[in-house]
């Protein structure tokens, strides 16, 4: 996974094998150690199984964590479409959050 801000964007790449774990209903997370905190992203499916997606940021002392909820829907959408530049898209508050699978990247390890 790749997460990329950008004024008021928010872009989510993922890998093939990364939407098929999202598909199977298994979330997606990378994790980060800054000195003694640690950021976490994660990709998940809704778990109010609405079609929608939506990104929620919440940070505490000695952690924060960037969620990406995306509905089985939506999921599918991304699947059809294939690897596109555009994926799939919301705006929440004026900010443009997109998923999209990469479309430079096939992963071969395990």
């Amino acid at each position: 996974m790749n997460v990329r801000m950008d004024g008021a964007s928010l872009r989510f790449k993922i890998t093939d094998r990364e939407l098929e774990e999202l598909l199977a209903g298994n979330p997606v997370v990378n994790q980060l150690a800054i000195g003694a905190a640690s950021m976490t992203v994660m990709i998940d499916l809704k778990p109010d199984f609405s079609e929608e997606m939506s990104a929620q940021y919440q940070m505490d002392k000695d952690s924060a964590t960037l969620r990406l909820t995306v509905g089985a829907e939506k999921l599918a959408q991304l699947k059809a479409m294939g690897k596109s530049r555009d994926g799939i898209a919301v705006t929440d508050g004026g900010t443009t959050v997109r998923l999209l699978v990469d479309a430079r990247k096939t992963h071969t390890g395990s």
